[in-house]
């Protein structure tokens, strides 16, 4: 169970990354196959969007595995440590949800997988944080 935990920590980064790089990859072609107009918007927000999620969730992360270190050292105010942490986690499945509803359209069908697959290894991470830390 610890090692699964371990791996997950290392593996739902490293899916974040992969997600953010394959999107923008997917932005950048669809634009030179012609797929977007180009008297529309700029193709700068839509990468934006992909770079600003994909930090934002990576910060979450680290943020959360922070606080269950922390918890992990102090027996006093473990509980308000993880519920901060449980809200962080509420708040990385509510962008990790709206990721995947929002690329869920056929040219971008690849982007919302992606995301769909960081989303259950998110999920299976924090059913491994709830086991150890209970």
């Amino acid at each position: 169970m610890k090692t699964l935990y371990k791996h997950l920590n290392y593996i739902y980064p490293v899916l974040l990354a992969i997600t953010s790089s394959v999107a923008i990859f997917i932005l950048e072609n669809n634009l030179s196959t012609g797929f977007y107009n180009i008297d529309r918007d700029s193709i700068g927000i839509p990468i934006g969007a992909v770079l600003i999620a994909g930090l934002t969730l990576l910060t979450l992360h680290l943020m959360q595995m922070l606080l269950y270190k922390k918890a992990r050292t102090l027996r006093t105010h473990g509980v308000s440590i993880k519920v901060l942490a449980l809200i962080i986690a509420f708040a990385s499945l509510a962008i990790l949800a709206d990721s995947i509803n929002y690329w869920a359209t056929p040219n971008h069908l690849i982007i919302s997988t992606l995301y769909s697959v960081s989303t259950i290894a998110f999920a299976t991470l924090q059913l491994q944080l709830l086991k150890v830390f209970q």
